[in-house]
């Protein structure tokens, strides 16, 4: 159990640069509600750890915080990228016929 729970702490990075690349969470409502966050990374550490213990609780909680804070980062850089390029790609297939003529079949 112990191992599972480490292994998806590990993934939340991914799933905030995710979130903040398609749009529903923002870096800087992020930044505001931090210690809301902090408070349930300790709540959530605290249940997904065995035993009464807070040492282990602790030592899930610490690299989760970092990996929170490296994600924001991060984050920070993606949203610019993705953001300058929505609503401009497109992808055309083009054909063309005997006589030289370019038809478009399916634009995106």
């Amino acid at each position: 159990m112990l191992l599972l729970s480490f292994g998806l702490v590990s993934e939340t990075p991914l799933i905030i640069i995710f979130l903040v690349a398609v749009g529903i969470l923002d870096v800087e409502k992020l930044k505001k509600k931090r210690g809301v966050i902090i408070v349930a990374i300790f709540l959530i550490s605290g249940i997904l750890t065995p035993g009464p213990d807070i040492f282990s609780q602790v030592l899930m909680a610490i690299p989760l915080l970092i990996l929170f804070e490296l994600s924001l980062v991060v984050a920070r850089f993606v949203k610019p990228i993705l953001s300058e390029n929505k609503g401009e790609a497109s992808i055309s297939i083009l054909t063309k016929t005997k006589d030289g003529d370019e038809n478009e079949y399916f634009t995106t």
